[in-house]
């Protein structure tokens, strides 16, 4: 008997084994996720966004990008989601989003997205990748959690969490991951994951965040020299159409 050494699948077809999302497109608008809906005036700020970040990203060699805010309220996963959309709008390189906002999972619901397995269970070494994850058009993948976890910040600084990583770069290549994760200054889930992101984007809600709050998250996160920069969201006098603004 000789044995038959079963060569490893390639990235591209485990993206293709992954169970395909359709989207309503009147439901991602409603849900202002214009960068997944047809191209118009008001991608711009969003896509602008998208430049900037990949370019200081691809600079560095990074490939792990963490979206928090100070407080809750300022929108920072509906700017993780636009931002993976307009990420994968490019003809080259993949994306991948996940939702470690565990206390209070937020993508899933905008995106309708009710998988068989949670985030949570693939992290805890339950299920495989291809479990979990769903595809959106051919660049874009994410995983979600639909229910709260109650130990996260424990999960987040788990060895379980940094072997997911490993096997997500190593099987799917992405180009980015996009980790959509909980305010700053409300718990410490965001401290217990930070060491396994290579850097991060702060979403400030005009109307919702003091400056004193800003500037304690910015001081925090330039002693790490992670910080790509701060957007401001629900600008009322931005010219887009749905006020996004950056600075």
């Amino acid at each position: 008997m000789f044995a038959v050494n079963t060569p490893a699948p390639t990235a591209d077809e485990i993206w293709k084994s992954l169970p395909e999302l359709r989207l309503d497109q009147a439901k991602l608008e409603d849900n202002r996720l214009i960068a997944a809906v047809q191209p118009d005036a008001a991608h711009i700020p969003i896509d602008m966004l998208r430049t900037r970040v990949a370019s200081m990203m691809s600079e560095k060699g990074w490939t792990r990008v963490a979206v928090t805010s100070p407080t809750a309220g300022c929108g920072k996963t509906t700017i993780a989601i636009n931002l993976a959309f307009s990420m994968a709008r490019r003809r080259q390189g993949k994306v991948v989003l996940i939702d470690l906002d565990f206390r209070r999972p937020r993508v899933g619901a905008l995106l309708e997205l009710n998988p068989k397995r949670q985030l949570e269970e693939y992290f805890e070494g339950k299920v495989r990748l291809t479990e979990c994850f769903s595809r959106i058009g051919q660049n874009l993948a994410v995983a979600v959690n639909t229910s709260q976890v109650s130990r996260a910040a424990e999960l987040l600084h788990s060895d379980g969490v940094k072997l997911a990583l490993s096997e997500i770069e190593r099987d799917l290549k992405p180009d980015m991951i996009i980790c959509d994760l909980p305010p700053m200054l409300v718990n410490d889930d965001f401290l217990a994951f930070q060491p396994n992101a290579h850097c991060s984007l702060l979403i400030a809600g005009a109307e919702y965040s003091t400056v004193g709050e800003i500037d304690v998250c910015e001081r925090d996160l330039a002693q790490h020299e992670t910080l790509l920069g701060v957007v401001l969201n629900k600008c009322r006098y931005s010219p887009a159409r749905y006020g996004y603004g950056y600075y």
